[in-house]
């Protein structure tokens, strides 16, 4: 079914990027217990670890289609703003149905930093940043390795779109406490940002729109620091 030139990198993205980071998530926890500093160090290394690796493996990739964002780059911003609205939407929507399947109490740790010391917030703010490098590293995976290598050929486009946004959703399976229905909310997000790469032809559109989209996180730290500052 897949095409030699491809099917490598295709196997090695599900490998590394979906089967590789759920057993780094649940040996994390397994480490950690309880204890946020602890999962949250490993994690963050584990996501920088791929990240420089994604950067120095597509390195010219990226460069190439940076340079092809910036020759139309007020066009592109408004196509990102664009699909940051419509996943905003989608995931709100589906979020609303799907959310009911997830557990009521979830069998696994919530990992937080305390938001009442400078400590707390500094160090929250750092995984924020990490996390805006995961959305990087996802579109690259999921978006680029796992879906629009195949472009030149319409059926296995489409099998490519569900297959990796349906891993997409299900490699945030302990977003959800344990719900793979409930992570279904995401394989629409993974859709909606598969579509972005499709009609824009350029990687950095969904990249953008991920960011953008994992923000919240951080501006919500920066909104507390001001106001610790100011208080």
């Amino acid at each position: 079914m897949f095409n030699s030139k491809y099917d490598f990198r295709f196997f090695k993205a599900i490998l590394i990027y979906f089967v590789m980071t759920l057993i780094v998530l649940t040996i994390d926890m397994q480490i950690a217990g309880n204890n946020a500093y602890i999962y949250m160090g490993i994690l963050s290394i584990w996501f920088i670890g791929i990240l420089a690796y994604e950067i120095k493996g597509h390195h010219n990739f990226l460069s190439e289609q940076w340079h092809q964002f910036k020759l139309n780059k007020f066009k592109n911003i408004g196509i990102i703003i664009l699909f940051y609205i419509i996943l905003q939407v989608v995931v709100s929507l589906a979020g609303s149905y799907f959310n009911n399947f997830a557990p009521a109490k979830s069998p696994y740790p919530s990992y937080s930093f305390p938001i009442d010391t400078w400590t707390g917030l500094t160090l929250s703010l750092l995984v924020g940043f990490v996390n805006l490098g995961v959305a990087f590293v996802e579109e690259i995976a999921y978006r680029h390795e796992m879906m629009y290598r195949f472009k030149n050929n319409k059926l296995l486009m489409l099998v490519s779109i569900i297959i990796s946004s349906l891993l997409f959703g299900f490699s945030h399976y302990y977003n959800f406490s344990g719900s793979l229905i409930a992570s279904l909310s995401y394989a629409i997000a993974g859709i909606v940002l598969s579509f972005a790469y499709i009609t824009s032809k350029n990687i950095w559109i969904p990249i953008f729109t991920h960011i953008l989209f994992n923000f919240i996180s951080v501006f919500s730290v920066i909104v507390l620091i001001i106001f610790k500052i100011i208080a």
